[in-house]
């Protein structure tokens, strides 16, 4: 926990989270430096004191940071696309999707976010947890995920795992819908589908549904590890061919260890397929109240030595991880935003390091990461656990007619 007296005036990159001041002083900078066609924001927005957290405080941050928003983005009419997190969660983690829990999130969530959405949108958020929505002038649509439902720490799937307040089966039909239409889809959610937190039967079903509307799919935008990297999504049939990629985006909160950052992807107005992005950075060890110091540290592809953007760049790029020294020591820099932590993780980069940093970015498959690393799967504590809660749960069955497809579920 922050020794709150004892932290940064603009916060500092340990176990901290940072004061809303500098929130929207990095709001602030996007809108006056920037002409973005939408925001997106992948939730965890209240602090990571979670023992002091109650259903009085929960939603508050969140109200805060969307009122600014709001203030922000409505008069230059640009749509904002907006998800919650596990943190969001009282308790943090317990989301369920059948009670009182759940409505209240998503009550909370929908007056949040509602001045962002349309009405079907809204209240399809309110109910669910999980919207979509076409981005005005593009006609992209933007498929906001419910990740809640793939928690590993969401005691409440025990119950009935199986597809979960039918997420995915609504998923495929939206899929479908915009495949119909020739229409491009950007993804949006808070839990990486590809990290440990994720149940791994949800996440192997949701790389199927990538691997089959991939050519609809044009990119995929999660947050909450809060580390800058990203996990290559394989085909289930054939783990040398690359279907997708999951961007993961660092957080802006300095926790854990890090300098806060936000993106900007820049997007090819016909394809609709990322071209390039920007990493900008806050240094808020060298900032004073009166300078707060935001930088653009790096582009994807000048970084990286990619003359144009391809899946195929982040397959090599997880590949130079673990061959190269130099590649390992810059990604490891760009991990953790250039703070204190993240130097010392470079100045001692080792093959250990390099092996699972690598092996992390090259399959979206926590199964395949634990293998890569040539370590007994069932020596490691967080996989046994893992795997115990889904035997407990036992295993996905099919609920009605017009369900996930065979091909999904098997």
């Amino acid at each position: 926990m922050c020794i709150r007296d004892r932290a940064g005036y603009w916060g500092t990159p340990t176990k901290c989270d940072i004061p809303f001041r500098t929130a929207q002083r990095a709001i602030d900078y996007i809108f006056d430096n920037f002409n973005v066609s939408a925001l997106l924001w992948t939730g965890d927005n209240i602090d990571h004191t979670i023992w002091q957290q109650n259903v009085d405080n929960q939603s508050l941050p969140t109200a805060l940071i969307a009122g600014y928003l709001e203030g922000k983005a409505t008069p230059k009419n640009i749509p904002v696309f907006a998800n919650f997190g596990n943190h969001e969660c009282f308790p943090v983690n317990i989301y369920d999707y059948l009670g009182v829990g759940g409505d209240r999130i998503r009550k909370q969530a929908s007056i949040a976010y509602g001045s962002f959405l349309n009405a079907p949108a809204r209240q399809m958020l309110e109910q669910k947890g999980y919207y979509s929505q076409t981005m005005p002038g593009t006609g992209v649509k933007m498929i906001s995920l419910n990740t809640q439902v793939c928690n590993s720490l969401n005691y409440v799937l025990l119950i009935d795992p199986s597809d979960p307040d039918g997420h995915l089966a609504w998923l495929i039909k939206e899929l479908e819908e915009s495949e119909s239409k020739n229409q491009a889809v950007f993804i949006i959610g808070h839990i990486p589908v590809g990290d440990r937190d994720c149940t791994k039967a949800w996440s192997k079903r949701y790389q199927a549904v990538v691997e089959r509307f991939s050519a609809t799919i044009r990119g995929q935008f999660f947050g909450h590890t809060h580390a800058d990297h990203f996990q290559v999504i394989r085909s289930v049939t054939d783990k040398s061919v690359i279907t997708g990629v999951i961007h993961i985006t660092p957080s802006l909160t300095t926790y854990d260890r890090s300098n806060p950052s936000f993106r900007i992807y820049e997007i090819d107005s016909e394809t609709h397929h990322i071209v390039n992005y920007e990493q900008y950075r806050i240094n808020v060890l060298d900032s004073d109240p009166s300078n707060l110091i935001i930088e653009r540290a790096y582009d994807f592809l000048s970084e990286y030595g990619f003359s144009t953007w391809s899946l195929k760049n982040y397959e090599d790029l997880a590949e130079r991880v673990l061959k190269d020294r130099a590649t390992l020591r810059k990604f490891m820099i760009n991990m953790y935003a250039d703070s204190p932590y993240a130097r010392n993780q470079s100045a001692n980069a080792t093959h250990r390091l390099a092996m699972e940093t690598s092996c992390y970015l090259k399959s979206a498959d926590y199964e395949d990461f634990y293998k890569c690393n040539g370590n007994d799967i069932f020596q490691n504590a967080y996989f046994l656990y893992l795997t115990v809660l889904e035997e407990i749960a036992g295993e996905w069955h099919r609920k009605s007619a017009g369900s996930i497809p065979d091909s999904i579920t098997e």
